[in-house]
């Protein structure tokens, strides 16, 4: 007879392998607890559209909004070998201003761990998919999320861009992870001082495939008070869906400057810059400065790029990526 964890992982194996591709469009509402008023935060919803395949290809298009108006966007690709960030102008979103051709789909060469919207995240662990994971997790016992039964696995020391104790809660009848735990160490686990927590709102079945489509993460101060609250929407979720290739490399528009890490070398996409209408003055994030690494072929220093991943640099999504448990 199986046990629980090869139960478990003979269900996320299922629910994994079967898919051909997923398409996910989400929402993100970022709720400050901290002395800082909400009203100062750059941005307070984050709208992300993803798609991954079967064989690889990837592509996430995020738009960074403050009170319903798009403040900034990036979008980033993967067409199965190779990656490209494209960011945007901050004064104008709808302007193409650099595109970063690399090795890793986004920041996933910063850190030990895929970069997806909630809740596909927590099908993973780090990188590695959560039922070939199971096999080297520790059995906590029995939980219970929603009212559901659940069983907990503890990964100790999972390695985002801080190294973490995660505790997943799987529900018992289809194994999707309800809870994930965060904690800095086991001497945090047993001082039950969490780093963070994300809870599943719903579980929803779609298509035949189970997925909470509401979830909340809840960020902790040392002191045990809450710092930040993310609620995830999920809008709409498809699955085994055929895409052209088109969809997963960008289409670069005249007078962007590429910056291709594969080749080491950095030029303008020739033609005219096409006219954008000019638009409302709006709180943005300072331009950043794009510095390639030395050795580039054509040097791009003292381009002042404004990045719309900038934003990205704000309040509560800074902390918790660097913390190690982010969007």
């Amino acid at each position: 007879m199986d046990s629980i964890a090869e139960r478990a992982a003979r269900q996320l194996a299922e629910e994994m392998e079967s898919r051909k591709s997923i398409e996910v469009r989400c929402e993100l509402t970022i709720n400050n607890h901290t002395a800082r008023p909400s009203g100062t935060m750059a941005i307070n919803i984050v709208a992300d559209h993803y798609i991954e395949t079967a064989t690889g290809k990837r592509l996430l298009e995020s738009e960074n909004m403050k009170d319903g108006k798009v403040v900034s966007r990036s979008f980033h690709y993967g067409d199965g070998t190779k990656f490209a960030d494209v960011n945007f102008n901050s004064k104008n979103p709808d302007e193409q201003a650099v595109v970063y051709i690399k090795r890793e789909f986004w920041l996933e060469e910063k850190n030990d761990r895929r970069q997806l919207p909630q809740p596909l995240l927590y099908l993973y662990v780090g990188r590695e998919p959560l039922y070939e994971a199971l096999t080297k997790a520790e059995y906590l016992g029995k939980s219970e999320v929603m009212g559901r039964e659940c069983h907990a696995f503890l990964f100790p020391q999972v390695r985002w861009s801080v190294p973490q104790d995660q505790i997943f809660h799987l529900d018992n009848a289809t194994s999707i992870p309800l809870k994930v735990e965060s904690f800095r160490d086991k001497e945090a686990r047993d001082k039950k001082e969490s780093m963070g927590v994300w809870t599943a709102q719903s579980l929803d079945k779609v298509e035949g495939h189970y997925v909470p489509l509401k979830s909340t993460m809840v960020a902790y101060n040392k002191d045990g008070s809450p710092m930040f609250t993310w609620e995830y929407n999920v809008k709409s979720i498809e699955f085994n869906k055929t895409y052209p290739a088109s969809t997963f490399w960008p289409k670069l528009e005249p007078g962007v400057q590429v910056l291709d890490a594969l080749t080491k070398k950095s030029y303008e996409v020739p033609g005219a810059k096409r006219e954008l209408a000019k638009p409302k003055a709006a709180t943005s994030a300072p331009p950043i400065q794009a510095v390639p690494p030395t050795g580039w072929s054509t040097p791009a220093s003292g381009v002042s790029l404004a990045l719309g991943c900038a934003v990205l640099l704000s309040a509560g999504v800074l902390w918790w990526q660097r913390r190690g448990s982010g969007v």
